[in-house]
């Protein structure tokens, strides 16, 4: 095999999604596991988070973390945020308006769900940060009062806001006030000094900081 070459591995090549489930964003990988979410665009019937061994595409397990109930769409247009430190995956629903939280065993691939659902209807990633015993996962949440076309898609004329949660255990820690809609897809970005930062779809750039309640 020639030194830094590509080839295609014809050996690896599991396929995922079950039946009217339709394939996902983009996949994650923690350790040898790569990870996927089903319903990247709308389905009738419920996600799954999917993780498929690097070295045996048979060796594939899943689990149904939000199960889509009585909504009459499943999806997700963004991709599983996988957290090396705590082997934590986070996934949501856009259609069924929830968020939930996984775990995998590193060793045999099983998934366990931690927390969830939750309602939360959310386009976007989800950001974590912290140290290991005090992880915060960071995440939007649409304004649903606010007329919604397809739930947003393209013009984005919702308001939307920030919440902090207790990455281990979905407590909420805190919200931020709703500001005009971000542009879907983004990534919540924390800054210095505990600012976090929203790209919106008019342009605008939002932050927001997280400060002590007063007495």
């Amino acid at each position: 095999m020639d030194a830094k070459k590509l080839t295609f591995d014809k050996d690896w090549y599991p396929h995922y999604p079950e039946k009217h489930q339709t394939s996902g964003s983009a996949p994650c990988v923690l350790g040898k596991w790569v990870l996927f979410n089903t319903n990247g665009v709308p389905s009738t019937v419920s996600s799954s988070i999917v993780a498929v061994s690097q070295e045996d595409p048979k060796d594939l397990h899943r689990i149904t973390a939000i199960p889509i109930g009585s909504a009459k769409k499943s999806f997700w247009p963004s991709k599983l945020s996988c957290d090396p430190m705590t082997n934590m995956i986070y996934q949501a629903d856009t259609g069924v308006g929830k968020v939930a939280a996984v775990r995998i065993n590193p060793a045999t691939g099983q998934l366990t769900k931690v927390w969830g659902p939750i309602d939360q209807r959310t386009f976007g990633f989800f950001t974590l940060f912290g140290p290991k015993n005090q992880r915060v996962v960071l995440s939007t949440h649409i304004d649903v009062t606010n007329p919604l076309t397809a739930l947003g898609v393209g013009a984005g004329v919702y308001g939307e806001q920030f919440i902090w949660c207790d990455a281990l255990t979905g407590r909420e820690l805190a919200r931020s006030d709703y500001v005009d809609a971000m542009s879907q897809g983004i990534l919540p970005t924390p800054g210095y000094g505990g600012l976090a930062y929203m790209l919106q779809s008019d342009g605008g750039i939002a932050s927001f900081q997280v400060v002590k309640a007063s007495a």
